[in-house]
């Protein structure tokens, strides 16, 4: 069986470690798990050696890092559609301009986008909806909380960003009491928000999780609702307009007229509680079209 050597070119900038140190960081070995083709055996090597695949990341710019022989991928798990002037690839090259790199993983794209000289674009929740299937029979609690026992209602979010977060808070405040996961600092101060077992812990000993998204874009749609749907508790989501193509609308609550009142039916019947965990998550998972490794 052939080893794909994988590098990883300005890692640090990527926020991508071989060991989690911050909330946001995100594991390098995950990151070829869910981004790289599978049921293929790859070895991740250091930036200077020759390799078959080099990831880089937003703020890359120095196009001589890269080599013509290996398979150039730009991975962004950032909205880019949302005006933000700081990232360094996209002041550069614009979108699609870089010459250097065959496929480009975008979080704020929702189809597959072909390009020149079969170059694409990948929605990077093609990825996510793909990595989630394999994951969402295999995530077990040792001591899963009852319903009985589960705390009303925690919120995610550690910013300002998406208005409704303050109007989702005052509505579900005054059904019970609303946690933040600030309060979790101390547990998850070296776990990574990417499906980190302690993190999904938390989130199981509550009946629901605010988890809204920072912008509202097609296709954007992050790790946070489906760190919720592994933790067995029942997402509240407000984000990508078209999530209802991706994820049945039945399986978390969407921030709507209707909200309160889901949440007060929800909150004290254990039955219909657990129909909505365990309703189907996922309504349409893209094949993912990637090309060969090269050698």
């Amino acid at each position: 069986m052939s080893v794909y050597r994988v590098r990883f070119s300005e890692k640090e900038r990527q926020l991508i470690v071989s060991e989690i140190r911050e909330y946001c960081h995100l594991l390098d070995k995950l990151c070829i798990t869910m981004f790289l083709p599978p049921g293929q055996t790859y070895e991740i090597v250091d930036e200077a050696e020759p390799a078959d695949f080099c990831i880089v990341g937003i703020q890359h710019t120095d196009n001589s890092l890269l080599r013509e022989n290996e398979t150039n991928i730009f991975l962004s798990l950032e909205n880019f559609s949302v005006g933000r002037t700081h990232y360094q690839h996209f002041n550069t090259f614009g979108r699609y301009a870089n010459p250097m790199i065959k496929y480009f993983i975008y979080n704020d794209i929702s189809e597959v986008v072909e390009l020149d000289n079969d170059r694409l674009a990948i929605p990077t929740l093609f990825f996510r909806l793909a990595h989630f299937s394999k994951l969402q029979d295999l995530v077990k609690f040792s001591q899963p909380c009852p319903f009985e026992q589960k705390k009303f209602c925690i919120f995610t979010s550690r910013n300002g960003l998406n208005q409704n977060k303050n109007s989702v808070l005052q509505q579900l405040s005054l059904l019970g009491r609303v946690d933040f996961l600030s309060q979790y600092d101390q547990i998850i101060k070296d776990k990574t928000c990417y499906h980190d077992p302690t993190l999904l812990s938390i989130y199981n000993q509550y009946k629901f999780v605010i988890c809204f998204e920072n912008s509202k874009t097609d296709g954007y749609i992050t790790e946070k609702i489906f760190n919720v749907f592994l933790s067995k508790s029942i997402p509240i989501y407000d984000g990508a307009p078209n999530v209802g193509e991706y994820l049945y609308p039945n399986s978390f609550l969407a921030f709507d007229v209707d909200l309160f009142e889901k949440v007060r039916l929800l909150m004290n019947n254990p039955k219909l509680y657990e129909a909505v965990v365990q309703y189907e998550k996922i309504k349409r998972s893209p094949p993912i079209t990637y090309g060969e490794a090269s050698s």
